[in-house]
């Protein structure tokens, strides 16, 4: 057997389904909210590069299986391999970074392992696994800059953990590093604005009695300190970690100079266009600085979550906007969530929307939308799709999704039940309501499901465009169908032996009917191969 193909016998139809539903669940759960398997190609729009995100898994079970010793998951950020060939420079840069990251995360799985191993008496609680968990989030990914943020948990015993974050700045073009010295012209300047704008967010007492000195060292990089920053589509974002400005209480800390308020502190080197719609992934628990409703003063949000008495499900969230809270209700029932992750998309037309992406039972995945335009939080809608899977060739270890870095460029996918159980996917934008649309009539099927024939079947014959060509062709009994694609209602076209599509109109789903006849009755044969 090959590689990857999963050989699913002569089993009854409905048996194999439900053993493909199991499988793809336990898919989905490893990874990043996106659709098992799906995958779509991603082509740059006006020169943007395109990124995809996975999560490399460092995990460890006790002996006794009594629980996790080790909780571990690193997060590599990667081109697509369209964007790697457009972009040659900037891939080599990302894959050393990536490839830097990943080894530091292993080495310190490693250390993390042994100590739990090796010095019991040091394990403040055995039902606590020790943690590494490193989140990438991307703060803007155009023509111009790529920038990315890193929050690192870690938990080797104790009463907590610790977090620090760190940054990676990278010329879209050239693929060097942006240093600060590339986009700051005014240093003293520089930490004015940073004491001034942090004290008005957080308070004066947050802070250290000498965080002043420790912002102009690091601005000067004096003393082996430095600043972390990113580039976001409005301005310069700073982080500080517990401990360095701060006491632990205090948390992750992070400021926004705008360029509307902070114009001339900055070099025009890396300035976004003004007119391009961008995006900005939040980190968890993290209030952001945006302007959302473009009057040129800095918004406040946040994003907190409300969980179950185990702390294991998210059942509802408080959206915060400034001084305007929303505790939506969705009209459907509570929230179940058992991940979440959010993001907030600008459009070149001045709106601002927030998507929470969210992973329910039995691993279903859907959008929440809501418009931040205003100045607070409206809910619009939700919408039953989650962000694509991409390929990797020769890494079948991490599941790969695709980064939403273009308001106009949006892969998702979509979960059916259409002869069989599976996801597809396509490429959307962002409509004028928030919602995404697309203008792609056809979803495409990833993986290799296929069908085989009892009986003589009398089908429509399709081109690639989804154009009849000839009508009530008999595909004799014994022939393989290939699943290819689906408007997601009731047309799914699969691909014969021979290289030609075929299209099947299904009504219903418990029996799927094809011309009235049960597809159990058609079928004697299925096959799955991820």
């Amino acid at each position: 057997m090959k590689k990857g193909v999963v050989d699913m016998g002569k089993y009854s139809f409905k048996t194999i389904r439900n053993a493909i539903v199991f499988g793809m669940c336990m898919v989905i759960s490893a990874g990043l909210l996106a659709g098992p398997g799906q995958t779509v190609t991603l082509k740059a729009a006006s020169g943007r590069p395109q990124l995809m995100r996975g999560s490399l898994y460092l995990s460890e079970r006790a002996e006794d299986d009594s629980g996790l010793y080790l909780d571990a998951f690193h997060d590599s950020l990667r081109l697509t391999p369209e964007s790697a060939a457009a972009f040659p420079a900037l891939n080599k840069a990302l894959e050393d970074y990536r490839t830097d990251s990943e080894k530091k995360a292993k080495e310190m799985a490693e250390e993390y392992l042994k100590q739990r191993k090796e010095h019991p008496e040091n394990v403040y609680d055995e039902q606590v696994p020790y943690a590494i968990q490193n989140q990438c989030c991307v703060r803007r990914a155009d023509e111009t800059a790529v920038s990315f943020l890193y929050s690192d948990y870690s938990y080797a015993g104790g009463v907590h953990g610790g977090t620090d974050v760190s940054s990676g700045n990278y010329d879209t073009g050239s693929g060097k590093e942006i240093l600060l010295n590339d986009i700051v012209k005014d240093k003293d300047g520089l930490v004015e604005a940073l004491k001034k704008e942090l004290v008005e967010k957080y308070g004066e007492n947050t802070f250290f009695p000498e965080m002043p000195e420790t912002l102009a060292k690091e601005v000067r990089q004096e003393d082996d300190l430095k600043l972390t920053w990113v580039l976001e589509p409005q301005g310069v974002c700073f982080f500080f970690s517990p401990y360095e400005i701060g006491p632990y209480a205090s948390g992750v800390l992070s400021v926004t100079l705008p360029y509307t308020s902070y114009g001339d502190l900055f070099t025009e080197n890396y300035r976004p266009a003004e007119d391009a719609g961008a995006s900005v992934e939040m980190l968890d628990y993290e209030t952001l600085d945006l302007d959302v409703d473009r009057d040129g003063k800095i918004d406040r949000i946040s994003v907190d979550r409300e969980l179950d008495d185990e702390g294991d499900v998210i059942t509802g969230v408080k959206i915060k906007v400034n001084d305007q809270e929303l505790s939506p209700s969705k009209g459907k029932g509570d929230l179940y969530y058992y991940s979440m992750n959010q993001m907030i998309f600008l459009t070149a037309d001045g709106k601002a929307w927030l998507y929470l992406f969210g992973l329910t039972d039995n691993d279903y995945s859907s959008i929440d939308i809501y418009d931040l335009s205003s100045g607070k939080a409206a809910f619009v809608d939700s919408v039953d799709l989650a962000v694509s899977s991409c390929d990797v060739e020769g890494e079948d270890d991490l599941n790969y999704s695709a980064v939403l870095t273009d308001p106009d460029l949006m892969p998702l996918t979509k979960r059916f039940d259409i002869l069989s159980t599976y996801s597809g996917s396509k490429t959307f934008k962002l409509a004028d309501n928030g919602l995404p649309e697309s203008s792609d009539p056809y979803y495409m099927i990833k993986g290799k499901i296929q069908l085989k024939s009892k009986k003589d079947i009398h089908l429509d014959q399709v081109d690639e465009k989804g154009n009849v060509t000839k009508k009530n062709v008999i595909v004799p009994s014994g022939s393989t169908f290939d699943l290819y694609r689906t408007d997601g209602e009731k047309v799914l076209d699969a691909r014969l032996k021979d290289g030609s599509l075929v299209r099947f109109i299904v009504e219903g789903t418990y029996p799927a009917l094809i011309d009235g006849v049960n597809a159990e009755d058609l079928f004697e044969e299925l096959f799955y191969a991820g």
